[in-house]
């Protein structure tokens, strides 16, 4: 019964390779460095890929963020499936912490034909950890 199953899930993947380039920027009220481990990736449409991003928290004390992330050119947005990310939900990094954070994806095979790269960028944002955590800074 696995055999069909493979043999689709080969068809799906494209022969094309589309350039992913991977950016990250932090909101000044967050005491975070943020960035990918590798800049850019060559990916074929339906295969899946992982990369990760490092986030430090250059603070002492605990603070949580939250990723929202971006596609360029917009157009590619409906296209690239994440199946795992950070950016699902809120980010606690204790003081001094670094972590990798994961990211699965796969770039659907329908993709435009004149996209041959895109851009996901991620904007992490300061999240308010209770009341008034926001105005005590």
């Amino acid at each position: 019964a696995a055999r069909p199953a493979a043999a689709i899930s080969t068809a799906a993947v494209s022969d094309r390779v589309v350039v992913v380039k991977f950016d990250g920027t932090v909101h000044p009220d967050l005491p975070w460095d943020f960035v990918p481990v590798q800049r850019s990736l060559e990916v074929r449409p339906g295969q899946t890929y992982q990369v990760s991003f490092v986030a430090s928290n250059r603070s002492s004390r605990r603070v949580t963020g939250q990723a929202l992330p971006a596609v360029a050119p917009w157009q590619a947005t409906a296209f690239f499936n994440k199946l795992e990310c950070f950016c699902f939900r809120q980010q606690s990094l204790d003081g001094g912490e670094r972590v990798e954070m994961p990211l699965r994806f796969t770039l659907s095979p329908d993709l435009p034909a004149n996209i041959n790269s895109l851009t996901l960028s991620y904007s992490f944002l300061r999240m308010a950890e209770g009341q008034g955590a926001l105005a005590a800074n």
